[in-house]
């Protein structure tokens, strides 16, 4: 006979809150409290992995941004090699584009501003439009 997936989900909770709750008694803070933070952490950023702390899911999504920015810094030297090699861009040009370029990826990691803070600045300073439903949709392949 096999088990309801209804059971292992619950089950897997009880053991997360446990974790968590045994984590932050050994750290000196207060379990319920702890897990009350977990929780709004959870609801908040709309990520549930019910095996992985707070802790480990921050860490995740620092190395995600991370990996997001090394991609981006990838696509941002073959910008400087576009505007050098087609728009004669010069030394003086690409380096100022470089420098505020590492501006805007460091206030991107730092959470000092988002992609629609930049997509916004840009409708609204320069008259770019981007459809920020096409920009930011998801192209993952769902079950």
């Amino acid at each position: 006979m096999s088990r309801d997936k209804s059971f292992d989900w619950r089950m897997e909770g009880m053991t997360t809150s446990y974790m968590i709750c045994a984590t932050a008694k050994q750290e000196g803070r207060d379990p319920v409290d702890a897990l009350r933070q977990e929780i709004r952490y959870r609801k908040r950023s709309g990520v549930n992995v019910p095996t992985m702390t707070k802790k480990e899911m921050e860490q995740a999504e620092h190395d995600m941004q991370v990996f997001t920015i090394h991609t981006i810094l990838a696509v941002a030297l073959m910008i400087l090699m576009i505007l050098w090699e087609e728009h004669n861009f010069r030394h003086a040009a690409l380096n100022r584009f470089a420098k505020r370029f590492n501006v805007y990826a460091d206030a991107l990691l730092s959470g000092s501003i988002n992609w629609e803070d930049i997509l916004d600045c840009l409708r609204e300073e320069c008259d770019i439009y981007l459809d920020k439903e096409e920009f930011f949709r998801d192209t993952r392949k769902r079950d």
